[in-house]
């Protein structure tokens, strides 16, 4: 897990600038670092390092294959290195170090492109090919681990961070007003379509690569196909638990491989208490675990005491039931405006809450020698997770006529609530959708959430938002797209596209976002057990019934883990999600700093929102949390 970063100029460039775009990533890498010239000084490759995999000199980046061919800068991790250096090591590959990276050089070498496919893990990297005079750059199936971009006539300059480009000077920073307007209305959505709030900023997009040779324009082509990877599922529920818990084992068993300590995020919640407790079955156990660190038990728990988010008490009957030990971090709010400062222009995005709400968690391990978190997630958007998509679910077996899936969901959602809103909620449900008719046009809500996605001129614009002055220029956003292959699931029903949408187009490349940059601000590394390709190919392969039922969301998640994980939790239905108290930190610790935002002439004489409703600054509910994306955006605009 490290910083990448390259120039390739057809006019040669200053060694000064690689080591200034690669140092502005030094927070990704702060172990060593390293460079590398090629195409007779035409092209540079730049590596921070942030050890995980044999720690010697030997993994130091950029890496050349032994006959000098191929030199790489990698970020990420492919934890299926072990299998597949035996596989080349019959093939009469040999190998020096202990590390992953050797084994995807050697593998690049072999297979050429079609290594990707044989890949399990995260991963941006670059592949210089010295005999081809070619460059070889390509990102993991679902985008876990990030790649930015900038190209003009004469050169190309890539890195992990989109910050790296102005840290190194030479290219301006120009935010795009149209991008930027779209990204406070949908903050979940530029990341799927390759795009960045900035002019000329772009991302190579999830199971994608690019290969280039001199003076060519950068095109985007797909490697990996989630339509193409149906699983066969057998009908049997049982069975499937069992194939789920199987593949979530093995995926955890993998994720354990390193050679520092590594640590649980623990929330509380059924995501990161199931990788907690598979980690805690697995590390018990010893079976099959050939590189696991000494320390390994720990988790890390952010808390958020007297707002409605805290989870403390979930979190520490995880702990107890393990008898493991855990880090309760709790916010220092005299710190707290700076820190939102710092952080969010670090961040240099958009963001539907504060990335100071999860940098603590990371922050701490690192400050006690953890360099790994295995977190828990992913699985909200592929098992129906979040609230949005149970109703979304009900409206499409509503619009069918189809009572008995009505139903069904509708026990989902009534355990959804607080347990004393309950009885009350079923009964009203029974009233509204069991005993009566259909409800008119709601199938038509979910086409509007698909549909919208894609800019589709047919959409019922939204309703005026109180907060931003100018409506989205499709066309514009539609023109700015990348030169790539973008997912079109139009041949799935409107839910599945609403599920494939969440998981590969919005909600999930947002959040996987978010907790890179995150972590990534202390040097630490995020496995995410639940984001293998093995387990999410079977998980969209499951029928609905299997992802929501029985009372629950993520149903065969919680029913593969009974026994395994503590059963409160397991069976725990109330959900809160990761984010800051915004309306507490408003009206608190960052209430003197929203005031001095609100009255600075910058903000008075911004484009983009509608003063008004700002006036009176009673920041309450949803309106605080759209005036975060708007402090988000001052704050980004100043320079660094």
């Amino acid at each position: 897990m490290c910083g990448i970063a390259g120039i390739w100029n057809q006019g040669g460039f200053e060694q000064q600038l690689l080591e200034k775009l690669t140092h502005a990533l030094a927070h990704r890498g702060p172990d060593q670092y390293n460079f590398f010239s090629g195409d007779e000084g035409k092209l540079g490759l730049g590596h921070r390092r942030l050890s995980i995999l044999d720690l010697s000199e030997a993994g130091r980046q950029p890496m050349t294959s032994p006959r000098k061919k191929l030199t790489m800068v990698f970020n990420g991790e492919v934890f299926n290195f072990v299998e597949l250096k035996a596989q080349l090591e019959q093939k009469g590959f040999s190998f020096s170090t202990n590390t992953d990276s050797e084994v995807i050089l050697a593998a690049y070498e072999y297979w050429g492109i079609d290594c990707l496919k044989k890949f399990n893990g995260m991963w941006a990297l670059a592949i210089w090919d010295e005999d081809e005079k070619s460059l070889f750059l390509a990102r993991d199936r679902f985008g876990i681990k990030p790649l930015y971009y900038y190209q003009d006539d004469a050169r190309l300059l890539f890195a992990s961070e989109s910050q790296a480009f102005w840290r190194m000077g030479g290219i301006p920073r120009k935010i795009d007003e149209k991008l930027l307007n779209f990204a406070l209305q949908r903050p979940n959505e530029l990341d799927g379509r390759g795009l960045t709030i900035f002019e000329d900023i772009f991302q190579l997009l999830p199971g994608h690569f690019a290969l280039l040779r001199p003076g060519e324009r950068m095109v985007q082509k797909r490697w990996y196909n989630i339509l193409e990877e149906r699983i066969e599922v057998n009908e049997n529920y049982p069975e499937q638990q069992e194939k789920f818990r199987e593949l979530f084992e093995d995926a955890c068993r993998i994720r354990l491989r390193a050679d520092v300590n590594l640590a649980t995020a623990l929330s509380g919640g059924v995501d990161s208490t199931a990788v907690f407790s598979m980690v805690h079955k697995l590390g018990k156990g010893k079976v099959g675990l050939d590189r696991l660190p000494e320390d390994w038990q720990k988790a890390f728990v952010a808390t958020f005491p007297g707002t409605p988010v805290d989870e403390k008490r979930f979190a520490e009957k995880v702990v107890a039931h393990f008898n493991s030990q855990a880090e309760y971090l709790v916010p220092n709010h005299q710190e707290l405006p700076s820190k939102i400062v710092s952080t969010t222009k670090l961040f240099d995005a958009i963001s539907s809450t504060p990335i100071l709400s999860i940098t603590p968690v990371y922050a701490a391990m690192r400050e006690q020698g953890i360099a790994v978190s295995l977190d828990g997630h992913g699985v909200d958007e592929m098992l129906y997770g979040y609230r949005q998509m149970v109703y979304d679910a009900l409206s499409y077996y509503n619009a069918l006529g189809r009572k008995d899936q009505v139903g069904e969901i509708g026990k989902v959602l009534t355990q959804l609530e607080a347990e004393e809103k309950r009885a009350d909620y079923w009964n009203n449900f029974e009233q509204q959708y069991l005993k009566g008719g259909r409800l008119s046009a709601v199938l038509g809500k979910v086409k509007q959430r698909i549909l919208s996605f894609g800019g589709n001129k047919n959409v019922e614009a939204p309703v005026e938002s109180p907060i931003w002055s100018e409506s989205i220029d499709w066309d514009y956003i539609e023109s700015k797209i990348p030169k790539a292959d973008l997912y079109n699931f139009s041949s799935k029903n409107s839910l599945d596209q609403l599920v494939y949408t969440e998981f590969f187009q919005t909600t999930l490349p947002a959040l996987l976002r978010n907790f890179d940059r995150a972590s990534m601000f202390s040097g630490l590394e995020i496995r995410m057990p639940f984001m293998d390709y093995r387990l999410v190919e079977y998980a969209f392969s499951l029928p609905m019934e299997s992802k929501l039922g029985g009372g629950f969301t993520k149903r065969i998640l919680r029913d593969s883990m009974k026994g395994i994980m503590p059963e409160e939790i397991r069976t725990r239905t109330y959900k809160l999600g990761v984010g800051a108290p915004i309306v507490n930190w408003l009206s608190g610790p960052m209430k003197e700093m929203a005031q001095d935002v609100l009255h600075s002439q910058d903000f008075q004489e911004s484009p983009f929102w509608k003063m008004a409703a700002f006036e009176n600054g009673a920041w309450q509910g949803k309106h605080a949390k759209l005036f975060w994306r708007t402090l988000n955006a001052h704050l980004i605009q100043s320079p660094f």
